[in-house]
């Protein structure tokens, strides 16, 4: 469609929430084509392979189109009224094509009380007799009446438009309904919708929550460790038997699972899988991310306490050894040790917090925004029965002499060093250097003869 032929004025006839849904369910080829030009070029690299059925694409694109199109690019407000153009012309089709008389009760979708509508890239579509609507979706109410019955709470709709069809004015409301009501409240309208529109209600949105093993949430969706070959995770849906169904990469046709008290195993081969609940489509559901777990901390500093001394942890670094760990944070941040006894500890906030006693096989999780953003793992250095002295200790009297004169290293102290060497780990740096330079401190001789002759 050349730009003579968009007709831009059918942006201004919705607003951004609205405009969002139009970039979730558009036709992502009208996107994909202006997102190659070199000045998109960075979001092009975010979206990898630009092929609108990527797990990924569908996932990111919406998102980038709607940002885009708020920044007043022009390529993104042509695609998105070319779009909303396409639904207009279809949606007139759909309504066009319903036989007279279109409010009686045995029209297929329509009552007196009028029709419910979803709207995709296909166009739009009645929801039937007897079908069900969830609480979290938008749909399209075309109803004759101008206004919705404000007697039934939860209708939480605006009116958007009207069409007109010969003699017929039909006026349409944009919107979803809500959950958020009494038990009371939430049967009536269920009950309103049963008997006036003949459709059904579910409060649950289908939706699959990862159990196990811990994974890492995003707004891209979960971060699987690439080791982890199967998620093990629940099943929420208003149906007794849900239907499940796995995209794995870019596969058109979906595994479909069978869950055990809502219960399944999800194996996830490629480097992304998609599950999705009792909806056989691809664009939405539950992603799963294969990628190595290097998490890095929204402003969270990660200490080693050796001695009154502060040594700074790589965050990359999932594996500790050390049983006391600092975390100093300037957001708000949630920690949860899970002790190898089966003990749990939770602090958090904004500040410091330290977590001490710490032994071999503790996990510490550290949540942002109610999302899991890393794992550490607590790995303790077992000690040697010959050790006399601890790799703490030894670590601190580096430190202490790291800047003393230095002589050449004696030939036998040389020798009972190389012997600890491998029992160390906070210290082995400084000791690796020791024996490569073959010089150290003349006070830390002194400290170490007394005690490695003991």
């Amino acid at each position: 469609m050349s730009k003579i032929e968009i007709n831009f004025e059918l942006l201004n006839l919705f607003n951004e929430e609205e405009i969002n849904t139009v970039c979730k369910n558009a036709d992502f080829t009208l996107f994909l084509i202006p997102i190659k030009d070199k000045r998109y070029i960075k979001y092009a690299k975010t979206l990898g392979r630009l092929d609108k059925k990527s797990a990924l694409v569908q996932k990111l694109l919406p998102g980038i189109a709607f940002g885009l199109y708020k920044k007043g690019e022009e390529p993104f407000r042509a695609a998105i009224a070319t779009q909303l153009d396409r639904y207009r012309q279809k949606f007139i089709e759909a309504i066009s094509n319903i036989e007279p008389p279109i409010y009686a009760d045995y029209a297929d979708g329509f009552s007196y009380e009028g029709a419910i509508f979803t709207v995709s890239e296909q166009g739009g579509k009645k929801i039937r007799h007897g079908d069900s609507i969830t609480t979290e979706e938008k749909y399209y109410w075309v109803r004759r009446q101008p206004q919705l019955p404000s007697f039934i709470p939860g209708i939480k709709m605006e009116k958007c438009g009207r069409l007109i069809l010969k003699d017929n004015i039909l006026n349409v409301f944009c919107g979803s309904f809500s959950s958020e009501l009494s038990d009371a409240e939430f049967n009536y309208l269920t009950s309103y919708l049963r008997t006036n529109l003949k459709i059904h209600l579910l409060e649950k949105q289908p939706e699959f929550v990862p159990i196990w093993p811990p994974v890492v949430k995003t707004e891209n969706g979960y971060i699987v460790n690439n080791r982890e070959q199967s998620v093990y995770g629940y099943v929420v849906s208003g149906n007794d038997s849900p239907r499940i169904y796995v995209y794995q990469g870019i596969r058109k046709i979906p595994d479909e699972l069978v869950s055990a008290n809502h219960l399944i195993c999800v194996k996830v081969w490629d480097q992304e899988a998609l599950v999705n609940i009792d909806r056989k489509y691809v664009s939405s559901g539950t992603l799963l991310l294969k990628r190595p777990r290097a998490i890095i901390t929204n402003d969270v500093e990660i200490y080693e306490l050796i001695d009154d001394a502060y040594v700074s942890l790589e965050k990359e670094n999932v594996y500790r050894n050390c049983n006391k760990i600092l975390f100093k944070s300037g957001h708000q941040t949630d920690f949860i040790l899970v002790r190898k006894n089966g003990q749990i500890e939770k602090n958090g906030g904004i500040g410091e917090y330290a977590f001490e006693n710490l032994q071999d096989g503790d996990l510490i999780y550290v949540l942002q925004n109610r999302c899991l953003v890393s794992i550490f793992v607590v790995s303790i250095e077992k000690k040697q029965g010959d050790m006399k002295i601890s790799d703490e200790e030894l670590y601190r009297l580096f430190g202490k002499f790291k800047g003393t004169k230095k002589v050449r290293l004696p030939h036998r102290l040389r020798i009972q060093i190389y012997e600890i060497q491998d029992k160390v780990v906070l210290s082995k740096n400084y000791i690796d250097n020791v024996l490569k330079s073959n010089s150290i401190s003349t006070a830390m001789i002194k400290v170490l003869e007394g005690i490695l002759d003991e």
